[in-house]
């Protein structure tokens, strides 16, 4: 299990925000103090982070551009002129899309839409794109979630296209000379929130049309707002927290027959919306359609008006979702295998090639290599001689600078601090991979590598109650520089724990602290059950949420990680040995089986007077003997029993030896 390193952030000191947040909005202290430690200060902010509302969001006249591009959108509507909205393929561009898309025809514009195909076009505006767009006659197109960076097409079709770009990117020295140029990053532009996602400026210049066009502040689509918004994970924050926590409620009620289709087809109850449900659940099936079959899919589906048409659309993205994640899962078992071909698995920056990978699902698989090693990776696809490379990193190394260390030996790169993108000829990269290495060894120190859990407050039983969790909810909505808050507890025992679910991989735990106890559980952590007991003494990281079973609600950790106090190895016998051996061998001796069935039938059998602990114990020392040997067959791990060929010695086994050295020294 690998370890990881706990920061507890330090508590706040001002007492007098903190006792005014528990007197005037009825907070716990330690959700007080969680608020100060996050800004909230006085009573403004309190205010606007508690109540605010649409009424609250900051004039959309402050947004720089954005009454000219008005202006002009104006114009194209009354005579009819054909709009082209021009998109990005992910989430935040899809939506942002949509937003407009359905924005003009309310108002009973002409417009239509471009989003580049991902692997053969790429990011942004594109040369052939922006041609084809003027051969169909169109001389307005409006750019959402790109275009910032596109200084030379934009004087390039200067003379033929009005253009007006909607960008949330940070944008070079020079800007694109566009018809109307949107950005809230840009150089003197007075809209105080610079953190909107593209699906949140292109909607704020939805807001001035519409109020130009009726009279009237635009409120409609909030719902997809708040999807765009989480999904790019910007800052939730001032307008975006505004959106989401709106968006979030909405959806409830929502009119929208193609959002309403996703959230049944994902099986998300529309009155159950959540930041976390829309980042697993609702986002990875509208990112699917970019990264394999076209974003377009997603546009069709929120901007469609026949419920049996969105149905179709939502299956058929599910469908390609599902796709992807067996596609994602093979290539992870590739990449696994080449890296072991490399001979480079404690490379500290795995770079791992393999001959037409698909290019939209590489960087998912780097993310993946990512989490297990807590190292950066790069994954490279190669076609016809070209590389295409995806990369993800670690916090404490900027990629982009890793990136501009090799350029010499790249031939195109960009990106940001925690991921880029690159492509290389094949050749080089060999090469790649070794000046990779260097730059590692130069940046990073052994430290580095052990990931980190930023832990909000300790918490004691004593303070966990359906009333705290209440309270910890008028935080939410939760997301980035608002993260759902992590505890701490010091000192607890175990009462009871044990793996759970069909496939037994997820872990189920009752503990105790002072009287005080605790129903915890951790998805996918069922192998925690090897080194966790029932009596053991235990340190655990976990968030908190509200349980609700047979009509009874109670409160349940979500645990993130436990540190188990160091006790003394018991000693083990020849017959518990020998009890575990007949149980193991007669319970794999036809066909291997899944590693967590397998354990969980041992821990849980009640047919001997062992504990868990002596039973996988035992399991431990068949392994080291050879007679159980763990792989992976079909994307899951098992265990399979390998006759011994010649009388086998338990003291050949470390763990009986050490089992047993204090006995013996008795």
């Amino acid at each position: 299990m690998r370890k990881k390193r706990w920061e507890v952030a330090p508590s706040p000191t001002d007492t007098k925000a903190i006792e005014y947040l528990m007197q005037e909005w009825n907070l716990p202290r330690t959700v007080a103090e969680i608020a100060v430690a996050r800004g909230i200060t006085d009573a403004a902010k309190a205010a606007r982070f508690f109540r605010a509302g649409l009424s609250d969001r900051y004039a959309a006249s402050l947004l720089g551009g954005a009454e000219r591009a008005v202006e002009r959108i104006r114009r194209a509507l009354h005579t009819g002129e054909r709009i082209v909205v021009y998109g990005d393929y992910d989430v935040d561009g899809i939506t942002s899309t949509s937003v407009v898309l359905r924005c003009l025809r309310a108002l009973g514009g002409k417009a239509d839409y471009y989003i580049p195909d991902r692997l053969e076009e790429g990011y942004g505006l594109q040369e052939e794109a922006l041609q084809h767009i003027c051969e169909t006659g169109c001389t307005l197109v409006i750019t959402v979630d790109c275009g910032i960076a596109s200084v030379a097409l934009a004087k390039q079709f200067g003379e033929r296209l009005d253009l007006i770009i909607t960008d949330h990117h940070q944008p070079g020295e020079v800007l694109p000379p566009a018809y109307a140029v949107i950005n809230p990053k840009q150089p003197g532009c007075l809209y105080p929130d610079k953190n909107l996602a593209g699906v949140g400026v292109a909607y704020t210049l939805c807001r001035l049309l519409w109020q130009a066009e009726r009279g009237e502040d635009y409120t409609a689509d909030v719902e997809l707002v708040a999807l765009g918004t989480v999904a790019d994970v910007v800052p939730l924050t001032d307008d975006n927290r505004i959106y989401v926590r709106e968006g979030l409620r909405r959806m409830a009620t929502t009119e929208n027959v193609g959002l309403k289709a996703l959230l049944e087809v994902a099986q998300i109850p529309a009155d159950a919306v959540t930041s976390e449900r829309i980042g697993f659940g609702l986002a990875p099936r509208l990112n699917a359609a970019g990264r394999m079959a076209h974003a377009r899919l997603g546009v069709e589906l929120l901007t469609a008006t026949d419920a049996e048409a969105a149905t179709a659309l939502a299956e058929q993205l599910g469908e390609i979702n599902a796709t992807r994640q067996q596609e994602e899962r093979e290539l992870l078992q590739a990449a696994q295998a080449r890296l072991r071909e490399l001979g480079a698995e404690e490379d500290r920056m795995p770079v791992i090639d393999g001959a037409g990978w698909h290019g939209g699902v590489i960087g998912i698989v780097a993310s993946r290599f990512v989490d297990m090693l807590a190292r950066p990776t790069v994954m490279i696809s190669v076609t016809d001689g070209i590389g295409k490379g995806s990369c993800r990193s670690i916090p404490a190394l900027n990629m982009y600078e890793a990136l501009r260390y090799c350029e010499d030996l790249l031939l195109q790169f960009g990106g940001h601090h925690q991921a880029a993108g690159f492509s290389v000829a094949a050749e080089n990269i060999p090469a790649l991979r070794q000046r990779l290495q260097e730059y590692v060894a130069l940046h990073l120190q052994p430290e580095d590598f052990i990931p980190q859990l930023d832990i909000t407050a300790e918490l004691h039983l004593s303070e966990v109650s359906i009333e705290f969790v209440e309270a910890l909810a008028k935080l939410e909505p939760f997301g980035e520089t608002n993260p759902s808050p992590l505890f701490v507890t010091y000192d607890a025992q175990v009462r009871d724990i044990r793996r759970i679910g069909k496939d037994r991989r997820h872990l189920k735990a009752h503990v105790r602290q002072g009287g005080y106890e605790l129903d915890w559980v951790g998805w996918g952590m069922g192998d925690r059950t090897r080194d966790v007991f029932g009596g053991d003494r235990i340190s655990f990281v976990y968030a908190l949420q509200e349980n609700e079973w047979q009509q009874v609600r109670n409160v349940q950790g979500v645990i993130r990680d436990i540190h188990v106090e160091e006790t003394e190895l018991q000693p083990i016998t020849r017959d518990e040995v020998a009890a575990v051996y007949r149980f193991v061998h007669g319970y794999l001796q036809h066909e291997p089986q899944s590693v967590a069935l397998t354990e969980a039938a041992l821990a849980e059998y009640r047919g001997w007077p062992y504990t868990a602990r002596t039973a996988l114990t035992g399991l431990c020392i068949l392994k080291e003997l050879g007679l159980v040997v763990e792989e992976a067959e079909e994307d899951e791990l098992k265990y399979r029993w390998v006759p011994a060929e010649v009388k086998l010695d338990l003291a050949a086994a470390p763990t009986y030896r050490r089992c047993n050295s204090r006995e013996d020294e008795r």
